[in-house]
């Protein structure tokens, strides 16, 4: 009851504090994606900030994706009224959910309603390869050069080259950690059992941990009613995350690897196989959801969180609690704990995590009906520049100070947990993380830690051991478009080899017809542009 108290005392006081100061209007938006408004300060011109100008401010408008049931709220956002003023800008918001963005994006481009930063580009469609080509959007290759904070900082190694198109760059990705994928557990239900899992788990170890929250009864409930691997092969939606990370722990590519000099797609490998076999295994035995191909991503998360399951592979900064994926478990059951491993070892000894990094998806890109000018451009750049450095930076990373944190005299930065509470109920603390493009990583201001930092930390860490796609960016929109039409035949064997309805030589016919349909001129393209280079 205090804590409740304390925090609405805090919004009153803030609320307060922005009626005198806040220099624009804003309105919420709903999922149907209503534009948004704020004002206030300046970005332009070379990569030192200008800082705050006498000039209107500059009108930035952008579509920007949310993951929750609501966006944020751009009415009364501390973080959102901060940058505004501090740079001059006035942004103008259309929201969209997050699983439409890419339906959004080409609606809007295709209606003529351009915005000038739109997110939600997925730079390995043919679509866009197609507007890059008929010249949608500005080729910023060599004005990029201009602004080496925005290549060198808010882009991965990995994401620098994906989002090139045929060689020239129209896309600033959305930094996507390269290995981000993590085993997400029960550790209540290890402990339960007794079980003393390794640092690194093997294929082998994820086999055993599936069959030990299966039949060992780990809610120690007398009832035999769990399974032990949250499973979901949505249409290749969300293979990537399960069967591919086991794929990679079996010593299999991601997608397509190099076998004796020539590429190969992954299901083409021995080591594939041996993953294919243990899903059949683990679904035979019960050790994986019977409904694996019909949860869907909305769904994804209900046999974890129904209490049913014990572990899956996800993004590892779900795992953390409270404010992850797992809140609805936890208020179900008080006992539960969720952890993470993030790296798996394959046959070989190596330690190895599955790179989520298929493409591009998310990134800005400059529409020239919405952007007039390459002075606007190089505004819109500049302000990308300014809000990723300084006392923006900082805002965005922990908050503004008396409101979502204080400093003692000695620049220790302390946040209560009511300062926490209040930073995501204000919009503060997601108003800009899928909006313009952002450091993965908060800068070190002395502020103490969150478990979300530290999964940070260890995305940074664990990057050298990523297991790449090698397709991507390597193929023409053809066969990209190809790729997806052939996708079901492979989709299809492999659901139904794991639920036993097919043998291997099914399975193995399955992948003729796929190189006979167009797979062949895949890897060949494939072959050509990675082996070549």
């Amino acid at each position: 009851m205090k804590k409740g108290i304390a925090v609405l005392l805090m919004i009153v006081m803030l609320v307060s504090a922005l009626t005198g100061c806040s220099g624009g209007g804003g309105s919420d938006s709903s999922s149907q994606a209503a534009s948004q408004t704020q004002s206030q300060n300046d970005a332009s011109g070379d990569e030192e900030s200008l800082g705050v100008s006498e000039d209107a401010p500059f009108v930035i408008t952008t579509l920007a994706s949310f993951f929750e049931q609501e966006p944020p709220s751009t009415t009364n956002n501390p973080v959102f009224d901060f940058v505004q003023e501090k740079l001059n800008v006035e942004i103008q918001v259309t929201w969209t959910p997050n699983g439409e963005a890419m339906t959004k994006f080409n609606t809007m481009m295709a209606g003529d309603n351009a915005l000038m930063v739109m997110g939600g580009a997925d730079v390995s469609s043919s679509n866009y390869i197609r507007m890059c080509q008929t010249g949608a959007f500005w080729d910023i290759t060599d004005i990029i050069k201009d602004y080496p904070f925005i290549t060198d900082t808010l882009m991965s190694d990995v994401q620098r080259d994906t989002s090139l198109t045929e060689g020239r760059r129209y896309c600033i990705p959305s930094y996507v950690p390269d290995a981000r994928i993590a085993m997400v557990y029960r550790v209540d239900w290890v402990e339960n059992l007794g079980i003393e899992l390794p640092e690194v788990m093997s294929a082998q170890d994820y086999y055993d941990l599936a069959k030990a929250f299966t039949e060992q009864d780990p809610d120690q409930n007398g009832v035999d009613d769990t399974t032990g691997f949250n499973y979901v092969d949505d249409q290749d939606k969300e293979v990537n995350y399960g069967f591919n990370t086991l794929a990679v722990a079996c010593g299999a590519p991601n997608r397509y690897g190099v076998r004796d000099g020539q590429v190969v797609a992954y299901f083409q490998t021995e080591e594939y196989m041996n993953c294919l076999r243990m899903m059949h295994d683990m679904y035979e035995n019960g050790y994986l959801n019977s409904e694996f191909m019909t949860l869907g991503s909305g769904a994804k998360y209900n046999p974890m969180l129904e209490g049913r399951a014990g572990f899956m592979f996800t993004t590892a900064t779900n795992a953390v609690t409270p404010g992850g994926k797992f809140d609805t478990l936890l208020a179900n059951d008080p006992d539960a704990v969720i952890g993470y491993k993030m790296l798996s070892l394959d046959p070989n000894g190596n330690k190895v995590v599955n790179s989520n990094i298929t493409g591009v998806s998310g990134g800005n890109v400059f529409p020239v009906s919405a952007v007039e000018t390459e002075e606007d451009l190089r505004r819109i750049l500049q302000f990308m520049v300014d809000l990723n450095q300084g006392d923006c930076a900082k805002a965005l990373d922990i908050g503004i100070e008396g409101i979502h944190y204080t400093t003692d005299a000695d620049g220790t930065i302390n946040i209560t947990d009511e300062q926490r509470e209040l930073r995501d109920a204000d919009g503060s603390g997601s108003i800009f993380a899928n909006m313009f493009a952002r450091r993965l990583m908060a800068d070190d201001w002395g502020q103490p830690l969150s478990d979300y930092d530290k999964i940070q930390q260890h995305y940074a860490e664990n990057a050298q051991y990523a297991v790449p796609d090698i397709s991507v960016g390597m193929l023409s929109s053809e066969n990209i478009q190809k790729e997806n039409e052939l996708a079901s035949l492979i989709y299809d064997a492999r659901a139904q080899f794991i639920m036993g309805f097919i043998d291997e030589a099914a399975f193995q016919a399955a992948v003729d017809t796929w190189l006979s349909s167009g797979g062949q001129a895949i890897l060949d393209e494939i072959q050509e542009n990675y082996v070549t280079e």
